[in-house]
């Protein structure tokens, strides 16, 4: 058991190079140790903390490699090394604490929260359901995306607008995750090694979104929703069996948790004073295996062929396609299992 957990480790100190095909600037990531990252910078000529993404320093330092080569990010080529700090993205917060974290701090924990960590990891899409998501809380900030006509009697979503924040609109009451302990306390629950993984594909998710290095695929999109999966795929939650406690109208076999993410931005003017939302962007769920409940070594043998579909085949995206692509499958046997057999 030992070790498998030493294995867990070593992969997960920089999830995007365990992840990626290649990292051709550097050497591969899992021959870093993960206290090593300041000598390693050092090395390259870069002070050790230049990259810590931390205001305060990064005393439980974990390193990433973002691949730009994989990833499809244009006018870029190789890659960059970034650090964070875990304890701070992970470490139990109050609701009130919410408001004085960092940036980084609460995007890691909004796609922790709102995607889960094992989705992260199942997913292949994962990696656009947390850019997707992070681009509505910038667009809510954003009176070109949340107010297209420039009316003056627009509605605001709580927290947010041209003079919001992003602490002020990512919210509990609009993110509703935010108000659970996957962002207050994910360590309370997740497994180790799970939240490791998961955690590093969030701080990328971050750092490509926020450098713009992926555009908004979503259109401008300010809401979101999870739909169904399995035998209800892509039908509202409501449809999901058991899921809502209110059978009338349950498919049985639907689940909640393994359906599509379909992204909305405003749409016309409505008489009832708001914008109508409208479909923009549906992410499918795409497992990297066929997730049969009991069957996990068998899952790990058959991963699941590569596909990413817009639903209009119009705006495929190569770009976007290459944000999926740029993924691989956990490498860690024991950590797909653990995550497989809790479902």
């Amino acid at each position: 058991m030992w070790s498998v957990l030493q294995q867990a480790r070593s992969w997960v100190t920089a999830l995007a190079a365990a992840w990626l095909a290649q990292a051709p600037t550097s050497e591969p990531a899992a021959s870093r140790p993960a206290s090593a990252a300041g000598s390693y910078l050092a090395a390259e000529g870069i002070p050790g903390d230049a990259l810590c993404l931390s205001d305060a320093g990064c005393p439980f330092a974990r390193d990433v490699f973002v691949d730009f080569d994989a990833f499809g990010v244009e006018g870029r080529v190789g890659g960059e090394w970034i650090t964070y700090d875990y304890d701070e993205v992970t470490r139990p917060v109050t609701p009130t604490q919410l408001l004085e974290e960092s940036e980084l701090s609460l995007a890691v924990r909004l796609i922790v929260s709102e995607v889960g960590a094992d989705r992260l990891l199942v997913n292949r899409n994962a990696m656009l359901e947390a850019i997707g998501i992070l681009y509505t809380v910038d667009n809510r900030l954003d009176p070109v995306a949340y107010n297209p006509d420039n009316r003056s009697d627009a509605p605001l979503f709580p927290g947010c607008g041209s003079a919001g924040t992003f602490a002020g609109c990512a919210n509990a009451q609009q993110y509703l995750g935010m108000g659970t302990w996957r962002a207050l306390s994910p360590a309370s629950r997740y497994d180790e090694a799970v939240l490791e993984a998961a955690t590093d594909a969030a701080v990328t998710a971050w750092w490509l979104q926020g450098h713009g290095y992926v555009r908004d695929f979503t259109q401008g999109a300010t809401s979101y929703v999870h739909r169904c999966g399995d035998a209800a795929y892509g039908k509202p939650t409501t449809a999901c069996d058991a899921h809502l406690g209110r059978p009338e109208g349950d498919v049985k076999g639907g689940n909640p948790f393994t359906g599509p993410i379909v992204f909305k931005a405003p749409g016309p003017w409505t008489s009832h004073g708001h914008y109508a939302m409208v479909d923009v962007r549906q992410v499918e769920y795409d497992p990297w295996w066929d997730t049969t409940p009991g069957d996990a070594q068998a899952d790990l043998d058959n991963l699941a062929p590569a596909r990413f579909d817009w639903p209009d085949a119009s705006a495929a995206d190569p770009r976007m396609a290459a944000v999926v692509n740029g993924v691989d499958p956990v490498a860690d046997a024991a950590m797909l299992q653990r995550i497989l057999l809790r479902k």
